[in-house]
C-alpha cells in the first residue's frame, strides 16, 4: 500500500538547526511518505525515514529570495498530500498551494510573529510598528485561507479564535530520553548556551556576567550556534574587551543528536533571553532540551519559563537585564554542585512525565490523521 505524501518545507532553517521539524519529520515518517525542504549542504540524504532535500545555503536574507523561487518550482511538481510549513516568509506560497493548487496546507505557527518584528534590528525603529500591524491583518487572513495551524503555546493559540480554524497546540518538546543522563560526567565548571546567539537573547549582558564571574571562578562557556553577521563584530569585541576569550568556546553549527553530549556533561545551561514580546509568549527549545539530560537551567523570570522552572523545581529564575543577577546564579552553580545536580535530577524527571515529545507526537499523528 503506497503511503500518503507529505510535502514539508522550510526557507530560513538550515537542516542542522531545525529541531522542531527534524522531531515533527521523524514521527510523521512512521505513517506516510515524507519530503522534507530545507537549506541544507546536500542535495538529498535519507535520515531516519525521511527523505531530506537540500536547498541552497543562504547567508544574507535576500538569498531567501531564490529559496523560494525553487521551493515553488519543486511544489509544483509535487503530488503531496498535505503541505507543511512554518516559516511566516512562505506564507504566501502557503496561500497560493492553497488557492491555486487546491491542496491541503498547514501553517505551524511557534513563535509570535507580530510581536518579533518589533524586535528585528535589520527594521528601522520607526517602521516596525507599522509593519508589526501590518503583517499581523496579512498573517490573519492567511491563516483564514489556510485554516489548518499547529500552535506551540496556548498564548498563541488563543491570538487566533476565528471558530472555522483547524487547529492544535503542540508543544516542542524534546525526544522521550532512552536513559537517565550520567550524572558522574558532569564538569562543575562547564556552562552551556544553545542556540542563535544575538543581542535579545541577553547576550551582551551574559557576558558582563562573565566578567563578574571571572574575579573569582574558573569555568568554560560553550556556545553551540550560529552568530548572525550583523552581531558577530560586537560580540567579540565585548568578549576581549571583557578578557573572556580563554573561557568562552564557539563550537558553531552542530547535529542535532550531537547537541546532547555536550548539554549532559555541562553544570548548567543559560537562557537568559530579554523581556521581548515574542520571548513572553513562546517556550524556547533549549529549556527542556537542557534539563532532559539532567542539566539544570538559569532562565529568565518569565511567567511561561517560571512555570517550568519552579513546577518541577530545576534551575534558578534571574532578572536577565540584571547582570549582577545573572552573575549570582551562575556563581551559586559553579559553588554548588550537589544542589545542582538534585535540580538537573528533578527536570529530567519531569521530562519523563509531562515535557516529552511522546505524548505531542501523539497529538501531531491524530491531527494528520483527520486531514488525510
Amino acid at each position: 500500500m503506497n503511503k500518503k505524501r507529505i510535502f514539508m518545507f522550510s526557507s530560513v532553517h538550515r537542516w542542522n538547526d531545525t529541531r522542531i521539524f527534524y522531531k515533527q519529520a521523524t514521527s510523521l515518517a512512521k505513517k506516510y511518505h515524507i519530503e522534507l525542504h530545507i537549506p541544507a549542504s546536500f542535495k538529498h540524504e535519507i535520515i531516519n525515514d525521511v527523505n531530506v532535500f537540500g536547498l541552497p545555503l543562504w547567508k544574507k536574507n535576500n538569498d531567501r529570495r531564490n529559496i523560494r523561487k525553487e521551493l515553488w518550482r519543486r511544489i509544483k511538481k509535487s503530488n503531496a498530500e498535505i503541505y507543511h510549513f512554518h516559516d511566516p516568509e512562505l506564507l504566501w506560497i502557503g496561500i497560493k498551494i492553497r488557492v491555486y493548487l487546491k491542496k491541503k496546507v498547514i501553517f505551524d505557527i511557534h513563535e509570535d510573529y507580530e510581536s518579533a518584528i518589533l524586535s528585528k534590528n535589520w527594521i528601522p525603529k520607526y517602521q516596525r510598528l507599522v509593519i508589526s500591524k501590518l503583517f499581523s491583518m496579512f498573517e490573519r487572513l492567511a491563516v483564514i485561507i489556510i485554516k489548518n495551524n499547529i500552535h506551540t503555546t496556548e498564548l498563541i493559540s488563543d491570538k487566533f479564535n476565528n471558530k472555522t480554524l483547524n487547529k492544535e497546540i503542540i508543544y516542542n518538546y524534546p525526544f522521550r530520553p532512552d536513559k537517565e543522563p550520567n550524572t558522574d560526567c558532569k564538569k562543575h565548571n562547564l556552562i552551556i548556551y544553545v542556540g542563535v546567539i544575538t543581542k535579545i537573547r541577553g547576550f551582551n549582558e551574559i557576558i558582563k556576567a562573565l566578567f563578574i564571574v571571572k574575579k573569582s571562578h574558573n569555568f568554560k562557556f560553550l556556545i553551540i550556534g550560529s552568530v548572525p553577521e550583523t552581531y558577530e563584530e560586537e560580540l567579540h569585541r565585548l568578549i576581549n574587551d571583557f578578557d573572556l576569550t580563554s573561557n568562552i568556546e564557539f563550537t558553531g553549527l552542530m547535529k542535532y543528536e550531537e547537541i546532547f553530549e555536550f548539554i549532559e556533561k555541562a553544570i548548567v545551561g543559560l537562557l537568559c533571553y530579554l523581556p521581548e514580546p515574542n520571548h513572553l509568549v513562546t517556550f524556547p527549545n533549549k529549556i527542556f532540551e537542557y534539563i532532559s539530560k539532567g542539566t539544570p537551567v538559569i532562565a529568565s523570570d518569565f511567567p511561561l519559563y517560571r512555570q517550568v522552572v519552579n513546577d518541577s523545581n530545576c534551575g534558578r529564575l534571574v532578572n536577565p537585564t540584571n547582570c549582577d543577577d545573572i552573575a549570582g546564579a551562575i556563581i551559586f552553580a559553579l559553588n554548588n554542585p550537589d544542589k545542582m545536580k538534585d535540580y538537573g535530577i528533578n527536570g529530567y524527571n519531569a521530562i519523563i512525565d509531562r515535557y516529552n515529545w511522546k505524548i505531542e507526537e501523539t497529538k501531531l499523528l491524530k491531527y494528520y490523521d483527520k486531514l488525510i
